[in-house]
């Protein structure tokens, strides 16, 4: 995802509980991919709180923005989360496509049919 997509700077997965399963995070700026896990397990945590307000089924998917950048945050199977780090420009209808697409490729990882 981080080669395909223009603005995708980085991409994490992280267990729900946020320990690092796999980066392609950039070490500048002193972005740290541990850390990174932690923010996005307790991003996806909140997410789920706010959206049983309306029923029980989780949270898949967050999204921030700021000026300078997006976060992407995709659950998976409950077990693990996507984090996708990209600039402004990023077309974010193309990153949560793509994120979508990943997660549940990896979803496959977990619950293999």
């Amino acid at each position: 995802m981080v080669a395909e997509l223009p603005g995708v700077s980085g991409a994490l997965v992280s267990s729900a509980d946020g320990l690092v399963l796999a980066s392609r995070v950039p070490r500048r700026l002193g972005l740290d991919p541990q850390t990174i896990a932690a923010m996005s397990a307790a991003t996806l945590g909140l997410s789920n709180r706010l959206v049983q307000l309306t029923g029980p089924s989780p949270a898949t998917f967050s999204h921030q923005r700021s000026d300078d950048g997006q976060v992407f945050v995709f659950g998976i199977a409950g077990l693990a989360v996507l984090t996708v780090l990209a600039d402004p420009s990023a077309d974010p209808t193309d990153v949560q496509r793509l994120g979508h697409e990943a997660a549940v490729a990896l979803d496959h990882l977990f619950h293999p049919e």
